[in-house]
């Protein structure tokens, strides 16, 4: 019985950890209350992604960063999910604000190039793989960010 209920708890924290290490501590900025009311928003619209529903999760976030706008995850969040509705410009402009908030965030920076890459403006988007490169990312990603930098690139100096 104590090995059942063992294997369940660490079940149920192992089910945790990626919601718990995605959203990080408290940012430090404005009200912590309002920031634990802000994250039942960010959450809701992590469940609503992950079963494809990116207009309805794109609202989540925006409740979310209204309410609290100094948490750089819900921003990045909003601009995979305006990224994956098809609109670059949003989904731009949401990493950025992300980067405002942390300018280390490799994912940020690949997020914000691929949009950029998506809406034709590929100086920048080449710029922005360059400083997703600078920002550590895992070597699992080096291929990727690597592949996006090379056809930005590519499509910069077919386009002067």
């Amino acid at each position: 019985m104590r090995i059942l209920v063992s294997v369940a708890a660490v079940a149920l924290l192992l089910a945790c950890l990626p919601a718990i290490a995605q959203q990080g501590a408290f940012p430090g900025q404005g009200s912590k209350e309002v920031w634990l009311k802000a994250n039942g928003l960010y959450d809701e619209g992590n469940k609503l992604y992950e079963v494809k529903k990116y207009a309805e999760s794109i609202a989540k976030y925006q409740s979310a960063v209204a309410l609290y706008p100094f948490d750089a995850h819900y921003y990045y969040n909003l601009g995979l999910a305006l990224k994956k509705n098809g609109d670059f410009k949003a989904a731009a402009d949401a990493f950025r604000k992300s980067l405002a908030l942390n300018k280390s965030d490799w994912r940020s920076w690949k997020g914000l190039a691929n949009a950029l890459y998506k809406d034709g403006q590929y100086f920048q988007s080449a710029d922005a793989f360059k400083s997703a490169l600078k920002a550590n990312p895992p070597s699992k990603e080096l291929p990727d960010i690597k592949n996006g930098l090379a056809a930005a690139l590519r499509l910069r100096a077919q386009s002067k």
